[in-house]
């Protein structure tokens, strides 16, 4: 199994000035939200931070914001076959009795660094 590397903070902030002016208002809705959380967010929260009715629009938005970030760095494509392991993990939040709930996301930690320290183009 090939080892993988995740991208350092200087290429996703370089890959960050590319693709945030590109990013829908709700991509970056959801991206300044999870930044503020500082910590794994649902698919539910992050669906009521940008007044999406489900989780699907959150899956599609996170997709095609990895998608943006492989097209500009390849890099990016090698973190696993779904577009959103480019900048972020996910898993299924266990349920009390069993089986899960929903999902949560996880923000890389060198995406995360580089997406606070373009903060003030997200909020703009």
């Amino acid at each position: 199994m090939p080892k993988i590397t995740i991208p350092s903070v200087t290429a996703y902030s370089d890959a960050l000035d590319a693709v945030l002016p590109r990013l829908t208002k709700n991509q970056r809705g959801m991206l300044l939200y999870h930044l503020k959380a500082e910590r794994p967010v649902s698919t539910t929260e992050l669906a009521n931070a940008v007044q999406f009715k489900g989780h699907r629009g959150v899956n599609l938005q996170y997709g095609n914001v990895g998608a943006k970030l492989i097209a500009h760095d390849a890099r990016f494509g090698t973190l696993g076959t779904l577009a959103s392991k480019a900048f972020s993990s996910f898993h299924k939040i266990p349920r009390l009795g069993g089986g899960y709930s929903e999902w949560e996301w996880t923000l890389l930690p060198p995406f995360q660094e580089a997406l606070e320290r373009k903060r003030s183009l997200l909020e703009s």
